[in-house]
């Protein structure tokens, strides 16, 4: 795995923590989840990320959905 592959696969844990973490209302004002979502499905779509980045973004993707509908 490369650097700017690590970076991102730790930052999206980094993220998927403090979603986990911390009160809806708080994180829905800082995240604008709606926005997020698409912006990490571009992420997908367009860079074609590694296995774990790819994983990582599906993680964060799913709790947004669960946790913000």
């Amino acid at each position: 795995m490369d650097n700017n592959s690590l970076v991102k696969d730790s930052a999206l844990r980094m993220l998927l923590r403090i979603i986990e973490e911390y009160p809806t209302s708080t994180t829905q004002e800082v995240l604008d989840p709606e926005n997020l979502i698409k912006k990490l499905l571009d992420e997908i779509k367009e860079r074609r990320p590694s296995a774990s980045v790819k994983g990582s973004i599906w993680n964060v993707v799913g709790m947004l959905h669960k946790k913000f509908g």
